[in-house]
């Protein structure tokens, strides 16, 4: 459920920046309408999630990503 609606959230995320075309991975078989990436394939990714779940409200990072991840 987490997944989905951070896939969701990225969604609404995207529409609202104005992004056209996106393309969406996940390395979750339950959402597997879209692409397909092994875990391993997106350690910077995992690694913003592990930062994210340290602090108490949302966090978007849209040019630049912290040091740590």
């Amino acid at each position: 459920m987490a997944e989905a609606m951070a896939v969701l959230h990225g969604l609404q995320f995207a529409q609202e920046m104005g992004f056209q075309r996106i393309i969406l991975e996940s390395d979750s078989r339950t959402l597997y309408r879209f692409n397909f990436a092994p875990r391993g394939c997106n350690t910077t990714a995992h690694a913003m999630v592990a930062l994210g779940r340290k602090e108490s409200t949302d966090q978007l990072w849209v040019e630049d990503v912290p040091l740590e991840a």
